[in-house]
């Protein structure tokens, strides 16, 4: 069967040339040396949860990066928050929290009102 996508709203290469995609609810992975996509996190349900592979949830995420030790930060647009999804599997919040707002603070209480893009600097600084 064919992958299907649902919503994709940004993409990022990591250091080995693998694409990533967020969808809808999910993290996908596309390995261009096998040609197959997989699911990384998210459970094609929305919501705000923490966890491994498919115990996370997501709400439009939106923009995604690596970096160098191939973690993913992602913008989760709908939850208004920052998340890491590590190469172990497992999606954490790092910064903002689900309630949307302007803030300026550490990791949960920076408010973000969604948040689309997520870029990373030479020196593995996230923006």
């Amino acid at each position: 069967m064919d992958a299907e996508f649902d919503k994709i709203n940004g993409i990022a290469f990591d250091n080995s040339d693998n694409l990533y995609i967020t969808d809808a609810t999910r993290i996908r992975k596309f390995s261009l040396t096998i040609n197959v996509v997989s699911t990384l996190a998210g459970n094609g349900n929305t919501g705000n949860a923490d966890g491994v592979g498919n115990a996370a949830e997501f709400n439009l995420p939106y923009g995604i990066i690596a970096d160098q030790q191939s973690n993913l930060f992602i913008a989760d647009a709908g939850n208004n928050n920052i998340r890491m999804l590590n190469p172990a599997g497992i999606t954490t919040t790092v910064a903002g929290n689900s309630s949307g707002g302007f803030k300026d603070g550490n990791g949960l209480n920076a408010l973000f009102n969604l948040p689309g893009g997520i870029p990373i600097d030479s020196q593995q600084k996230i923006y």
